[in-house]
């Protein structure tokens, strides 16, 4: 009889020991998941803050201080203007873009930057009369938003990671300097 008894409490020893082997795996088997799927949010993440990024990086084109069409600002150098009609137009397109799913994935310093531009656009343009096609700047209000668009765009540099690319260092030790 006490055959079936040490049967019996080695088949439960051997049930609650597959048991507890069961737990652990499902345990690991979950933080496994769990890990996998936080990388790929991730990721996804991290892609959508690219997009988000390249979609304000295009429209930044008409900021370049280099002369050429669709400017902001012309004769940088010389005599700079800002042209209402560009600006207008910028102005426009960053709503659009900040309006849209790539306002949502762009840090909080980022956004500030950004803004900070676009507010001092907005404040130009409201001191501006109806019928002028160009304001005249200041050599100071010119190079104000040369500052506020480079930091804007070192900005976009640091939320993905690519302000240790040359042209970047080189933007940003021209900027600091």
């Amino acid at each position: 009889m006490t055959q079936p008894v040490s049967m019996i409490v080695a088949s439960c020893i051997s049930a609650v020991t597959a048991i507890i082997a069961s737990i652990i795996a499902n345990r690991f088997s979950i933080r496994e998941i769990k890990s996998e799927l936080q990388a790929e949010y991730r990721s996804e993440l991290a892609k959508k803050q690219l997009e988000a990024s390249e979609a304000f990086w295009e429209i930044f084109a008409t900021t370049s201080m280099t002369d050429g069409e669709h400017r902001i600002v012309r004769n940088f150098v010389s005599s700079p203007v800002l042209d209402v009609k560009e600006a207008k137009v910028f102005v426009a397109k960053f709503n659009d873009t900040f309006t849209s799913k790539a306002g949502l994935y762009l840090a909080k310093s980022t956004r500030r930057k950004l803004h900070a531009f676009r507010d001092n656009l907005l404040d130009l343009l409201a001191s501006q009369s109806a019928v002028e096609d160009y304001i005249l700047l200041g050599r100071a209000q010119a190079d104000r938003i040369k500052d506020l668009r480079t930091k804007a765009r070192l900005s976009l540099r640091e939320q993905l990671g690519t302000a240790n690319l040359t042209v970047a260092r080189t933007e940003y030790s021209d900027f600091h300097n």
